[in-house]
This record gives C-alpha cells, sequence and structure tokens, in this order.
C-alpha cells in the first residue's frame, strides 16, 4: 500500500531522509516557488551521512518548473538501502534554490 510523504521546505541541508529501508516511489510533485529551475536528487543509501552533496552521485534526479507544480509518476523507481532526497540548483550539484520546495512523494515500503 502506498503511503504519502511530505517534504516542506527541501533544500541542501540537510538532506532528508523519506524511508529508512527498502521500497518503491510511485510519485513525486513538486512545488517550486523559485523564478529558477530546482532539481530534487534521490539517493540510494543506507544513512543520511553517507551522502555528500555535489560528490555524492544520486541515483535519480527529477527538475522542477520556475513557479509551477510539477508531477512525475515514476512508478516503481526503487531503492534497496534507504532513500534520501535533497533540492538543488543542478542535477548533480550542492548549491540550494533560491527558495526551498515542498514535495510529497508516494513510496511503497
Amino acid at each position: 500500500m502506498s503511503r504519502p510523504v511530505q517534504v516542506n521546505g527541501l533544500d541542501d541541508s540537510p538532506v532528508v531522509v523519506v524511508s529508512t529501508g527498502a521500497g518503491f516511489v510511485n510519485s513525486v510533485q513538486i512545488a517550486n516557488p523559485s523564478a529558477a529551475l530546482a532539481y530534487i536528487q534521490f539517493f540510494d543509501v543506507a544513512y543520511e551521512t553517507a551522502v555528500t552533496l555535489g560528490t555524492t552521485v544520486p541515483t535519480f534526479w527529477v527538475a522542477a518548473s520556475t513557479l509551477d507544480v510539477d508531477t512525475w509518476y515514476l512508478l516503481g523507481l526503487g531503492f534497496s538501502r534507504g532513500l534520501k532526497v535533497a533540492a538543488t540548483t543542478t542535477p548533480t550539484g550542492s548549491s540550494a534554490p533560491s527558495a526551498a520546495v515542498n514535495v510529497m512523494l508516494t513510496i511503497d515500503p
């Protein structure tokens, strides 16, 4: 059964723990209040400290349109160790977006 997970005020610090075990991301909805693109990076890692933004390569990333709400249907993006997310200004970067984004995920544990 899918469960919603809301992450408000997502930016580059800290990387947010969404799940501590294996599972799947089925959908992602991103509200980006900024006039610049924001990117949500997904990391399949066991612990938050295992992620160094700009160095650790994300498992997957999505772009959030400017001043808009985007919905992505990923239909089973798997993670085996745990799921962490962060918002940045580039797909694999370390800088925070000019405004924090809000993210709603549906995941299957």
